[in-house]
């Protein structure tokens, strides 16, 4: 068993209210459009518009708070860790996602336990406790090397575990990031409260790649929770429903737990509040807080970028269409279309578009939102 983690005392808070980027009465003409939209039955109801709207009811609630951010810089105060030998977590300048160093995990065939009887692991362990009822948002950076597979050891359970969201109950963690050795790919494994296990989200894996993952989590023993898996600035998965078992705590680790692995990770942080995802997003790439539908249309919160940073967060690039309000009219932009069509939109965002902005938006291609 590891040691109980104390509850990091918060780093920073800042207010959305200043990143507000759309009037009060765009905002509301668009909500509007999505409710005509809602009544004509021509939008796939999420919770992610929920969120949206919630989002824009909200805000002069809403704060943002940074409770852990990890680089492996130089005088970077190291977190705790648990290794069976002194190098096997380090850090490296050869590779790095953001500044200049990234950390260094390895696990190898003949290493021992780690205290003896507490698993064959080189993790680094957060002191940060999200609560029940809070939205959280994680974040990290991976790469594998050409030699991230260093054998097997058959001393343990045939799996790599790289990070894991725990309830402090000396249980499998609830929520879990793996590879798959066999198979050549990622997976977010997730366990329910009578123990059973649930694959819930795979893609394959290249060696010498930076995957930036990032989670938004609601922690709730009740049905109205959701763990989101974003991968590379676009949602990848989302599972709705309780996200605690037995507990009202979650901690995290990250590194390796299981088969011998050698990896890097850089940029993990933990980020509470509805703009979390945003903060913890790494490599500040530009990402979608709320998805698109795969038909209809839904309003939906960019984090801030150029035209082609929207169009690549959507996941439809082919069929996406977007609008915003300008003097009370729809302005659209169609990623496809001539550019004197999408002339008003771009004068509108001559800068690209300021992070925070709200747009109706569909995957349908030629769905009129009005």
């Amino acid at each position: 068993m590891s040691p109980e983690p104390a509850r990091r005392p918060t780093v920073s808070a800042t207010s959305s209210m200043g990143r507000l980027v759309l009037g009060v009465g765009a905002l509301v003409l668009i909500a509007l459009g999505v409710a005509l939209a809602l009544a004509r039955d021509r939008v796939e109801a999420t919770s992610n518009t929920a969120s949206a709207l919630m989002w824009m009811l909200t805000a002069d609630e809403r704060l943002t708070v940074e409770h852990q951010r990890v680089t492996y810089e130089d005088g970077e105060d190291v977190p705790y860790h648990q290794e069976s030998r002194e190098d096997r977590l380090s850090s490296t300048s050869e590779v790095a996602r953001t500044g200049s160093h990234a950390g260094t995990v390895l696990l190898l065939p003949d290493d021992p336990p780690y205290r003896g009887d507490l698993g064959y692991r080189a993790e680094w362990q957060s002191d940060v406790l999200a609560e029940a009822g809070g939205e959280y948002s994680y974040g990290a950076s991976y790469y594998l090397p050409v030699d991230w597979n260093q054998g097997r050891n058959s001393r343990t359970f045939d799996d790599r575990i790289i990070f894991q969201f725990h309830e402090g109950n000396g249980k499998s963690p609830t929520f879990s990031l793996h590879i798959n050795a066999d198979t050549g790919r990622f997976f977010v494994r997730h366990r329910r409260p009578n123990g059973d296990f649930d694959a819930l989200w795979s893609t394959a894996l290249k060696t010498e790649t930076w995957y930036d993952f990032a989670f938004r989590v609601h922690w709730t023993k009740s049905g109205d929770g959701f763990f989101q898996v974003y991968l590379n600035g676009r949602l990848a998965y989302q599972y709705e429903g309780r996200t605690l078992n037995d507990s009202n705590r979650v901690y995290t680790k990250w590194g390796i737990y299981g088969q011998p692995t050698k990896l890097v990770v850089d940029d993990v942080s933990i980020v509470e509040g509805a703009d979390g995802l945003f903060e913890v997003t790494p490599a500040r790439l530009s990402t979608l807080m709320t998805a698109i539908p795969k038909s209809g249309v839904a309003l939906v919160r960019f984090s801030g970028g150029q035209n082609a940073d929207l169009v690549a967060s959507s996941g439809c690039p082919d069929t996406a269409m977007f609008w915003t309000t300008q003097g009370g009219e729809l302005v659209w932009f169609n990623p496809i279309a001539p550019d004197f069509v999408n002339a008003r939109w771009d004068r509108l965002f001559e800068d690209g578009l300021p992070r925070n902005t709200l747009l109706i938006a569909t995957c349908g291609g030629g769905t009129d939102p009005g």
